[in-house]
């Protein structure tokens, strides 16, 4: 019994994608997408450490550019999850949103050594999503206007690490630039989103879909390798083969780096695939479906924000720190701490200290557009609020709802009546409830399965916890 189900035409996939401009940059305080900057030599290389040569200074940078290559083959494996089985088409989209440009690297002098970029780590950082039966009927000339395309899951984690980047040298940026291409027609981006439609429409497995693409991406890292001249580019491409060949070993070696990267733990004496394809659909299912939450919360929340800073961008005198003000004024206005949390959680921001604290004349900047962005409160902000809390609410039901077809779906799985997993409550838990009934409420979701009650059950069937209970907004 799937419990991945295609996505409906009812379902919000994502906002239209703006009309062609700039990228938007993000200050790195704002952690929009969750970017790096050079923690190797930060503003300037010490004074102990004469001029690098290229081939050096990549070489200063082998933890990092091995991270940066980790990420991407983790980010698409993320791609692979948040499409699979969605029944819908993707294209690839400009590149909307990365953090701030990274400032050159200079010695202890204040003299320039070498140009930093911001290194995207994802393949394909903006992904399009049509609804395939428009889409084919366009492709197939049974429609004269092109289908309506949506940018998929912008504004969730996903999206956000798909855009994140991280700050190194310009030869590590060209040797991405070398296996990416500058268009988004290149091999290396075709071939990969080729494996995301094939994955969308349940033809491979994100698993098997990953597996294909380091073998792509190391086949292009080796040719681009060849054909490299610059000492610097050429030693970034043989570090980024060198972590894909342990990447691939690791994978082929630790069958269980899959449940590591969702986050799962799968009871090693179950040997049955199916029960193991089962666990794994339900963990795709709960990451899509919060990926689907933030979506809709966060462009719920864009919507009004924009609204708010077209008016104030009319007004005489400008307003600096928008962005950082709006955020502030926003979560200082939910009431309910947990719900505060909540939003912070999906902003990426942390806890505490979210406020902006600059000082002296950008102090001052601040504060005057905070004050201008509270007069907001009343009309916009409150109503948005109190709709987001609405939002945050359903979703919080709809996952606990979920628990009574997990519990059927694994049932099933296992190849239990209902009268076996009774039979098998009772015997870890004699006082809890389970007759052969009980259980039938509890699948069709009659009685609600609580956090304890779940918990039991996740003993019951030897799955993970975070199975019954992923938590995205309950804690």
């Amino acid at each position: 019994m799937p419990l991945l189900a295609p996505i409906d035409n009812t379902t919000f996939i994502g906002p239209l994608p703006p009309p062609k401009g700039p990228r938007d940059k993000f200050a790195h305080r704002l952690n929009e997408t969750t970017s790096l900057v050079d923690h190797v030599f930060g503003a300037k290389i010490p004074k102990e450490i004469a001029a690098p040569t290229p081939k050096q200074l990549v070489d200063f940078y082998i933890e990092p550019l091995t991270h940066h290559v980790e990420k991407r083959v983790a980010l698409f494996f993320q791609q692979l999850v948040a499409c699979y089985e969605t029944k819908l088409h993707f294209e690839i989209g400009d590149t909307l949103d990365q953090a701030e440009s990274a400032p050159a690297l200079k010695n202890h002098a204040g003299q320039k050594i070498a140009t930093r970029n911001a290194a995207h780590s994802s393949t394909i950082p903006c992904l399009i999503a049509y609804r395939q039966d428009e889409w084919e009927a366009w492709a197939g000339n049974r429609r004269q206007e092109p289908p309506q395309g949506f940018v998929y899951l912008k504004g969730s984690d996903l999206y956000r690490n798909s855009n994140a980047t991280i700050d190194m040298p310009r030869d590590i940026n060209e040797a991405d630039i070398a296996i990416d291409g500058k268009a988004n027609e290149s091999a290396l981006r075709q071939k990969s989103l080729a494996l995301l439609n094939r994955c969308g429409q349940g033809e491979t497995t994100p698993e098997e879909g990953l597996k294909e693409f380091i073998q792509i991406l190391s086949a292009e890292v080796a040719k681009k390798k060849n054909l490299a001249n610059k000492e610097g580019v050429k030693r970034a491409l043989e570090l980024y083969k060198e972590a894909l060949r342990q990447i691939s070993e690791a994978i082929d070696v630790d069958g269980t780096i899959f449940e590591q990267w969702l986050d799962l733990q799968v009871d090693s004496t179950d040997d049955s695939a199916r029960v193991r394809r089962t666990i794994y659909h339900i963990r795709y299912d709960a990451i899509r479906q919060n990926h689907l939450s933030q979506t809709e919360i966060l462009d719920k929340i864009e919507q009004v924000k924009n609204e708010i800073f077209g008016r104030m961008k009319q007004e005489r005198g400008r307003y600096a720190y928008m962005e950082d003000a709006f955020r502030h004024v926003l979560a200082d206005s939910v009431e309910k701490d947990a719900d505060r949390l909540r939003l912070l959680k999906l902003y990426q921001l942390p806890f505490e200290g979210y406020d902006l604290r600059p000082n002296g004349r950008k102090m001052q900047l601040y504060s005057k557009t905070k004050t201008r962005m509270l007069q907001e409160v009343s009309e916009k902000i409150a109503p948005l609020i109190k709709e987001v809390c609405r939002m945050m609410e359903r979703m919080r039901h709809a996952e606990v709802s979920k628990r009574a077809s997990i519990t059927r779906v694994l049932r099933h799985a296992k190849g239990w009546r209902q009268i076996d997993l009774s039979a098998k409550i009772k015997e870890l838990f004699p006082t809890l409830p389970s007759s052969q009934p009980t259980i039938s409420r509890v699948e069709t979701g009659i009685r609600v399965i609580d956090s304890d009650y779940a918990g039991k059950l996740s003993q019951v069937f030897k799955v993970d916890a975070g199975l019954f209970m992923p938590h995205f907004f309950n804690h």
